[in-house]
């Protein structure tokens, strides 16, 4: 769901989020697996400053992890800036990869040494990659027999690292979770929709348990819609959606994106509910 125009290249990348209500929501038990929680949820707008990011046009948050949260931002030109916002001190530090017309920023696994990003590139459209900072290498991370791979969130637990984003092939857009090491794969499909994609992913409790931000569109109808989705031992939860919106990063609970307010441009953060168990997940 995201337009890429280069590759992340940097050591020191990471992402955050606003701070959460004291007090979090409960919603009701859902029925079965496949029950869609339609609901609006307050957000609030996240945007780089022009003192930091002269002739900023609109920020599109694209990762969070603990503090921190990181963007695209694109400038009146239509060239594009990584940013880095700490959420404690309310700062922006401008991302660009050195000799690049553009750079976009995406939520990054720490690793000894540096990072490991999820990222895509313009030049080679139709792969997914990971970037490790402290090698300085790409490596190509495709699902098998897709079309097309896109690659927007990662997380580890101790060893076991999985990638969140989308795949094309014969039968659609799909969204996937998988683990770097090919031992799950889980494929998700919103209901009745035309397209699904994972933007983002954090952990939930261990291997298997995960929280994912998402997007999906309908059939005949060009909007783009926002959700939020817990992954209990690789079976999915009913998804919560946000709304008319791009939901793309996710820490905890806490979900960044972007959103059009009185027609415009904004991004955004907002938090959400706990949800209660809809099914034996053990």
């Amino acid at each position: 769901m995201r337009k890429v125009t280069a590759v992340l290249g940097f050591a020191a990348l990471a992402c955050g989020c606003a701070s959460s209500p004291s007090a979090v929501p409960r919603l009701p038990s859902a029925a079965t697996p496949a029950t869609v929680i339609p609901r609006a949820f307050p957000v609030a707008p996240l945007n780089a400053p022009a003192g930091v990011f002269p002739n900023v046009s609109t920020t599109e948050p694209t990762g969070i992890r603990e503090r921190y949260i990181t963007a695209t931002v694109t400038l009146t030109t239509g060239a594009t800036l990584g940013g880095l916002y700490n959420r404690k001190n309310e700062t922006w530090v401008q991302i660009a990869y050195p000799g690049a017309q553009s750079t976009a920023a995406y939520g990054p696994r720490r690793i000894e040494g540096g990072y490991l990003v999820a990222a895509a590139a313009s030049s080679a459209a139709g792969h997914a990659f990971l970037y490790n900072s402290a090698t300085g290498k790409f490596g190509t991370i495709d699902v098998a027999n897709a079309v097309s791979t896109t690659a927007y969130g990662i997380w580890g637990d101790g060893k076991t690292v999985a990638i969140a984003g989308g795949y094309t092939d014969k039968k659609g857009r799909h969204a996937y979770v998988r683990t770097l090491g090919g031992n799950h794969f889980l494929t998700y499909d919103y209901p009745r929709a035309a397209l699904t994609h994972f933007e983002g992913i954090t952990g939930a409790g261990g291997p298997g348990d995960y929280n994912v931000a998402g997007d999906y569109t309908k059939p005949r109808d060009k909007a783009v819609y926002g959700f939020f989705m817990h992954i209990q031992n690789w079976k999915p939860w009913p998804p919560i959606v946000i709304g008319k919106l791009t939901a793309n990063s996710v820490d905890v609970r806490d979900v960044v994106g972007v959103y059009n307010p009185g027609g415009g441009v904004s991004g955004f953060i907002t938090t959400l509910p706990v949800q209660d168990p809809p099914f034996s997940d053990r």
